[in-house]
């Protein structure tokens, strides 16, 4: 007996155990969301009314049972279009928290370095925010630095964060305004 790929719709229970697998993992996406999030998704209601039960719910076990009945009404919807609701939903929060990232990264930087290494990094900052106050970094750069060491409160250090994260966003809406 010779199997075709094309019987019948046939699915071996690994590919249902995969499918199973891929809807839990987005209803667990789901129920990970806040309550005004879900209802802004555009989702049908059932699975809406399902998802805001689920958090409802303060034991596990039946935690555990409402998320098998979000998986049964996820089964029998598309999961490639709630994929799409789910990645055009978390696309935005993940770049920011990538942008968030990429700030801190250029604070540590700026204050654990000294003189000639925070004068480079300094000046490749100029370069990519021109109008950046090169003044005010440096001297919350090297207090912040001071801080550090002297054990002090990081006052500086978190005006610095403020004073870098503004310069991103300025820099990222006047590029989203071209």
């Amino acid at each position: 007996m010779i199997f075709d790929d094309e019987d019948d719709g046939y699915k071996s229970r690994s590919q249902k155990k995969r499918e199973s697998t891929a809807v839990q993992k987005s209803g667990a996406t789901l129920t990970a969301l806040p309550k005004a999030e879900i209802e802004t998704l555009g989702l049908p209601d059932s699975l809406v009314a399902a998802l805001l039960d689920w958090k409802k719910f303060p034991g596990h076990e039946a935690k555990r049972r409402q998320m098998q009945y979000i998986g049964r009404i996820m089964r029998d919807m598309d999961l490639d279009v709630i994929e799409e609701i789910l990645e055009a939903h978390l696309s935005p929060k993940q770049a920011e928290m990538q942008q968030l990232h990429q700030v801190k990264t250029l604070r540590d930087s700026l204050v654990n370095a000294d003189g000639s290494e925070r004068e480079r990094i300094l000046t490749t900052i100029a370069t990519q925010y021109p109008s950046a106050p090169m003044a005010r970094l440096r001297h919350l750069a090297v207090t912040a630095g001071v801080e550090r060491t002297g054990k002090k409160p990081p006052k500086a250090y978190r005006e610095l964060f403020r004073l870098l994260r503004g310069m991103t966003e300025d820099t990222a809406e006047q590029s989203g305004q071209e």
